[in-house]
């Protein structure tokens, strides 16, 4: 052909190549809908961080995908080529590194009523402070801090240190032992009146140990009882199963006890409790396990393990876990890996990635280590 003919197209490269302003971002039929609809797309991190883009609800990395041939970018209105490119940006859905959000609000979190006292500016952060310095969606963001049970305390978010919220509650039991009040009918005006912290405080942990509780946040201004079906909205209706949690955390963390006898840690766990309740171990589940004796199989201990603190990288978090139990039932160890599992693979996808079944000689089904 020569460059007359009618088929042909003659490009030549612009007096600019190569724009080094251009990328080639391949992008699934999602993307290309937010794009056109004019949806906010953000991409996020600092210059350590592997970059991701951030729809409104969904978190991708941002990877390059090489290929041998060259890719020219041409411009439509005088076929100049802009740019020669051998890679593309790929997008990879993930689940969002949202610990770092937990750390960032225990960094500033709240150890008693004097840090009220301080500037507000330097109570917690503001929606805007953890969207900017969080790499995830603004969804999930809002989802985690929900998760977080955060409180708002003038357009702030804040966050109660565990032994801040412990001790309240504590205050709460022991007020309900004092006054002979019933755990599903606690006074809520008693509990502000003769515990010496401030009101919305009170109000932040009786909801958290309630048997129903507020989809939503709410700013200590708006903070109300919506925890029972009584009328009075003075009421409280403690959660026995919260209550047998926050003690047996007690028992395994304060005390400096994470490895207990099971059967001595159930005699202390029901000690710690009024006698109307009655503790289960399975309502542990996702905070301790029982690992068998190394000598005695049929004696057993209780480990408590702190989810939040595993590492957030899938093999590493499987190492630990297999170090902290050789053997894991798949029940037992869901709880302590779902929140790393990639969106789209199954939970037995996931475990077989990093673990292989075995039966044990009584015939339980159970995981060990892949490596």
């Amino acid at each position: 052909m020569t460059p007359n003919d009618e088929d042909t197209q003659v490009i030549t490269f612009s007096s600019d190549y190569p724009d080094t302003e251009y990328r080639f971002l391949e992008a699934n039929q999602e993307i290309l809908d937010q794009i056109k609809n004019n949806k906010k797309l953000v991409i996020k991190g600092s210059l350590t961080d592997e970059a991701v883009l951030c729809t409104d609800d969904k978190t991708f990395t941002i990877r390059a995908g090489h290929t041998s041939n060259s890719m020219l970018l041409v411009s439509k209105d005088n076929n100049k080529i802009k740019v020669a490119l051998q890679y593309h940006l790929e997008l990879t859905e993930i689940q969002p590194k949202l610990n770092v959000l937990k750390d960032l609000l225990y960094s500033k979190a709240i150890n008693n009523s004097l840090d009220f006292e301080d500037d507000e500016n330097l109570l917690g952060f503001s929606f805007d402070e953890i969207v900017d310095r969080i790499q995830s969606s603004e969804k999930e963001i809002q989802q985690f801090l929900l998760k977080l049970n955060t409180l708002i305390y003038k357009n702030r978010y804040i966050i109660l240190s565990e032994n801040y919220e412990f001790k309240i509650l504590e205050l709460i039991l022991s007020e309900s032992t004092i006054g002979a009040w019933k755990l599903d009918n606690i006074p809520i005006d008693k509990c502000i009146e003769n515990i010496r912290a401030p009101e919305f405080i009170i109000k932040h942990c009786l909801q958290l140990y309630s048997k129903q509780k507020s989809s939503t946040n709410s700013s200590s201004e708006e903070i109300k009882d919506n925890n029972n079906n009584n009328d009075d909205e003075n009421i409280c209706s403690l959660d026995f199963n919260k209550v047998c949690i926050f003690r047996a955390k007690q028992l395994l963390t304060l005390s400096n006890k994470s490895n207990m006898k099971f059967e001595e840690f159930m005699d202390s766990w029901k000690d710690t409790l009024p006698i109307e309740i009655q503790p289960n171990f399975s309502m542990l589940k996702g905070i301790a396990i029982l690992i068998p004796s190394s000598t005695n199989p049929k004696e057993k201990s209780v480990k408590f393990i702190n989810e939040s603190i595993l590492p957030t990288i899938p093999k590493a978090r499987f190492k630990e876990l297999f170090q902290i139990s050789t053997r894991w039932s798949i029940d037992d160890i869901e709880p302590f890996i779902k929140s790393t599992i990639p969106p789209g693979n199954s939970l037995e996808q996931f475990i077989l990635t990093y673990s292989r079944p075995i039966t044990t000689s009584t015939g339980e089904k159970m995981i060990v280590t892949r490596f």
